[in-house]
């Protein structure tokens, strides 16, 4: 079974070939590869752009109601609890981005009797409706050292809103 000096040159020639052809394969698929990471990282980014855009958007819009709302019970501070409740229901009942909000009110400037005065709105996910309620004494917002007064003391001390990280709540808004 020799094969003839022929057939043997040809046999190498075929097996360079193949292995020439096999390494432009492999060379062109991690090419090809690395060309459609590179096309998704770009698509990527640019959607995550446009996303950030779009929360920004929406932030800015939420913001905007909060602002206004703060300018309307500023301008006339509400003589009672009920006018308050109305007026968040009307404006977190139009927006569907907003969820629910207080409003809080700094020493005693509600009402002289009582140093916090803090109503609270929220969408109830089992009715529709809103939950209404008031923070309770302990929840003392207007102590600039406590874990849960940046909500309070920022917007007071900048006058605008701002943006705090999500506080957790047990019940609120039935979700």
């Amino acid at each position: 079974l020799s094969m003839s000096l022929r057939g043997q040159v040809a046999l190498l020639v075929s097996v360079a070939v193949l292995l020439t052809c096999g390494v432009m394969f492999a060379t062109n698929m991690v090419m090809e590869r690395r060309q459609t990471l590179e096309k998704s990282d770009n698509g990527l980014r640019l959607l995550s752009l446009y996303m950030a855009g779009q929360l920004a958007n929406r932030f800015e819009a939420v913001s905007s109601k909060a602002d206004q709302l703060a300018l309307r019970v500023s301008d006339r501070v509400p003589s009672y609890s009920k006018e308050i409740y109305d007026l968040m229901e009307q404006y977190y009942g139009l927006n569907p981005d907003i969820f629910g909000g207080a409003i809080a009110f700094d020493d005693r400037q509600f009402t002289r009797h009582q140093r916090l005065y803090c109503l609270f709105v929220a969408k109830d996910s089992e009715t529709g409706g809103f939950l209404k309620g008031r923070l309770p004494p302990e929840y003392d917002y207007l102590d600039p050292d406590g874990p849960k007064s940046s909500w309070f003391t920022v917007p007071k001390t900048t006058g605008k809103s701002a943006w705090t990280l999500p506080y957790l709540d047990d019940g609120g808004g039935n979700v």
